[in-house]
């Protein structure tokens, strides 16, 4: 067995043939299932890397075990045709459902069907696919005259064309000398068409075109569907041309590449984020390799995810530090991190307006300071000689001005207030003497009257000493 061997993805199931020099049975044994397999002595391909082939024979009752014999086996990506169409047995149909189509691709009426553009109505021709709509004036994607075909991977694969081969048929005058110019167009939205390389210009009956260095062809995703339009242009303007399949089992149209798992999404979105309580967030996870839904877990109270677009946002309610796992998924698996997620306390502010003035005997009065926040205000005063405060309830024990001062300490997820002052002023009471009455007398050149009744004080508060 030699040392080495190489094979493509697309390369069919071969056997293995090494003896043993006593006759005895060989068992092998693939070191990487996922890019070989085997079963007896039959190695299937798998995927694109490398695997260790080892040969084995344990020897019996007359042998001993012979040396293992090893192979390193590369697996290098092979392209296939994806999807072909035999006309053998047609008449040139109006639209014709491709005879090979890979089972990784969308195998729909739309996207498996050969098609027609409005200038190449069908005309009539054995073992063909063609039209007497393609005439003598150039190719543009403009023309109506083409024929059309559609191609989708399946969830999970990406898709990547390498080659068109095509056979064609005519009538002689279309494709005399210098023959019929053709030429392959994509488009990725099924609007804006590119032409594919140069226009080939020629009396040959079987073309190529090369897609390979088509970057915009190469691990098209699943949520993007191919569409691929054939243009020809003549030397006349009536001759039939189009694809013809002369024998069963040849294609006239076939289309080569292959497709390949989407891997596993990779989050690519920063790990990092911060936020405020009380004010809007937003962030929105971005990931490799075509996502289809995303998660977050550990979500602090306020924000939720949009599992369509990856979009955390909300109002966050509590301040702190968050490890959120996000995730990325597509049919192939999940991605996750770890998004540290820092919420800090809200600011707030006081709302304390300014205090009328008092007199010394007013009842008790609330004061009605608010927070931003919603949190009850503490309230303090500069002289509890002249008033004091207990809750929001002031109590007038004396005269003089004083400040009166409204705070918020902040909590768990609100910072603390700037403090708010107010000037309260407590004005003197005036007093009335009541009960006296003076004598009406003839002026005697005194300043002396005579005084009746009992004198009484109003207006002391409590039991204030006057």
């Amino acid at each position: 067995m030699a040392s080495t061997a190489t094979k493509t993805t697309a390369d069919a199931p071969y056997t293995l043939t090494q003896n043993a020099s006593s006759g005895l049975a060989i068992t092998y044994a693939s070191s990487n299932p996922a890019v070989a397999t085997i079963s007896g002595n039959t190695v299937t391909i798998v995927g694109v890397g490398t695997t260790t082939i080892t040969a084995n024979q344990a020897g019996n009752e007359n042998y001993n075990a012979a040396p293992q014999v090893t192979q390193t086996l590369t697996v290098t990506q092979g392209s296939t045709v994806l999807a072909g169409w035999d006309f053998f047995g047609q008449s040139s149909p109006a639209t014709f459902a491709a005879t090979t189509y890979n089972s990784n691709l969308n195998n729909s009426s739309s996207q498996s069907s050969l098609t027609r553009g409005t200038g190449a109505a069908s005309s009539t021709g054995s073992n063909s696919f063609r039209t007497t709509g393609f005439q003598n004036n150039g190719i543009s994607t403009s023309n109506t005259d083409y024929f059309e075909v559609k191609m989708q991977s399946v969830s999970g694969k990406k898709l990547t064309l390498t080659k068109i081969d095509a056979n064609l048929i005519g009538t002689s005058s279309f494709y005399a000398t210098p023959g019929v110019t053709s030429q392959f167009a994509y488009s990725l939205d099924g609007t804006n068409f590119t032409l594919i390389g140069s226009p080939l210009t020629t009396t040959s009956l079987s073309i190529s075109f090369d897609l390979s260095a088509v970057s915009a062809l190469q691990n098209v995703p699943s949520d993007k569907t191919v569409t691929i339009r054939y243009y020809a242009s003549g030397q006349t303007n009536t001759g039939g041309w189009g694809f013809s399949s002369p024998t069963s089992g040849t294609n006239g149209l076939a289309i080569s590449g292959y497709t390949e798992s989407i891997p596993a999404p990779v989050i690519t979105s920063s790990l990092t984020a911060s936020g405020k309580v009380g004010t809007s967030f937003n962030y929105n996870i971005t990931a490799s390799n075509t996502p289809s839904s995303y998660s977050a877990t550990g979500l602090p109270t306020g924000l939720s995810i949009n599992a369509t677009t990856g979009v955390i946002s909300g109002t966050p309610t509590v301040a702190g530090n968050f490890d959120v796992t996000i995730g990325a998924t597509n049919p192939t698996g999940t991605g996750t991190k770890t998004l540290v997620l820092t919420i800090a306390k809200a600011d707030q502010t006081i709302t304390f307006g300014s205090l009328s003035a008092k007199t010394y005997g007013d009842s008790s009065f609330a004061l009605t300071g608010t927070s931003s926040s919603g949190l009850g205000l503490t309230y303090s005063s500069s002289d509890t000689n002249v008033a004091t405060v207990s809750g929001s309830t002031v109590t007038i024990v004396g005269t003089g001005s004083i400040t009166i001062t409204a705070s918020q300490s902040g909590d768990d997820n609100h910072n603390a207030a700037t403090s708010v002052d107010q000037v309260l002023t407590i004005n003197k009471k005036s007093l009335t003497i009541k009960g006296l009455s003076a004598e009406n007398k003839t002026f005697d050149g005194t300043t002396a009257a005579t005084l009746t009744g009992t004198p009484v004080l109003n207006g002391v508060v409590g039991s204030d000493d006057v």
